[in-house]
């Protein structure tokens, strides 16, 4: 483990941003008890300390990592990056049908997924699916009342000919007329979650970016 005096130096305890555990930053150790918390932007690592051990170094104990793993795929006509927060994530597509499909693991979430794909990876009606299936029943896709909905935003993936009189356009919900929404949910193991997107045949390539 890092050596908490490299991360708070010599101002007993201090950093940015510090926060306890009743939500709210304060600069001021003796006037907020119980615990706090510190976030090593460096190493990214998570400490905790009671309020009474706050002078003590050996006292601070990590307590999580603020990590991510990156899973990518690359196949000509689809480019997937993939984050999430921890191992196992695979992804597979079927360019035919235009379908892209990432399977999660159990304990793993989703943080970020960014796409590109070329006109032959969507389906002969110019319409692209995303299955996200989530291994074991996770609480949440099983019903139109709990969706783990991401944030989703399309647009044209040529850049060559943006500028300030024409810029590249991105726009959350919808480009144009292209439609995006949900097309199945619950499936697998319970809580899968597949998005569509339809009429998504803006330019030669087109790009959608899932944000969870």
């Amino acid at each position: 483990m890092t050596l908490i005096s490299t991360i708070l130096g010599t101002n007993d305890g201090q950093s940015t941003p510090i926060y306890y555990n009743d939500g709210n930053p304060n600069g001021d150790v003796t006037s907020k008890p119980r615990l706090k918390v510190v976030y090593d932007y460096t190493n990214d690592l998570i400490y905790t300390c009671s309020e009474a051990n706050i002078g003590t170094n050996n006292n601070w104990a990590e307590v999580s990592a603020a990590q991510s793993f990156q899973y990518s795929l690359s196949s000509g006509v689809t480019n997937v990056e993939v984050w999430a927060t921890g191992t196992g994530v695979t992804i597979t597509e079927n360019a035919s049908g235009g379908e892209l499909t990432i399977a999660i693991p159990t304990a793993v979430d989703l943080i970020d997924i960014q796409i590109k794909i070329t006109s032959a990876a969507l389906d002969v009606n110019n319409s692209y699916y995303i299955l996200l299936d989530y291994a074991g029943d996770r609480g949440f896709n099983s019903s139109i009342d709990d969706l783990l909905l991401p944030n989703v935003s399309v647009g044209s993936g040529v850049t060559t000919s943006m500028s300030r009189s024409a810029p590249l356009l991105y726009s959350t919900d919808g480009y144009a007329n292209v439609d995006v929404g949900v097309s199945a949910f619950g499936g697998g193991d319970g809580s899968d979650l597949e998005i569509a997107i339809k009429d998504f045949l803006i330019a030669s390539t087109q790009q959608v970016h899932l944000k969870f």
